[in-house]
């Protein structure tokens, strides 16, 4: 899912060299999938953390949630 933003923004003449791709699954197998994705793409800078985004959120900074530019989501209905 974070190839694709990386993806539009290349399109765009953007310099990748500034951005900076987080992103964290609880899903252990999904969580696999896109560190192997993101390999695969030529992305080695992306933080890409295992755990419940919600309940027990990775991203930190200085003790506090870090704060990003953009954020998407894929919503799983139950």
């Amino acid at each position: 899912m974070l190839i694709q933003p990386r993806n539009y923004l290349m399109g765009q003449g953007q310099d990748l060299s500034n951005i900076a791709l987080y992103g964290q699954e609880n899903n252990c197998r999904t969580w696999t999938i896109c560190k192997l994705n993101m390999f695969l793409h030529g992305v080695m800078s992306a933080n890409i953390e295992h755990g419940d985004t919600l309940g027990d959120p990775q991203h930190m900074e200085n003790g506090e949630l870090m704060v990003f530019d953009r954020v998407i989501a894929n919503l799983l209905s139950i």
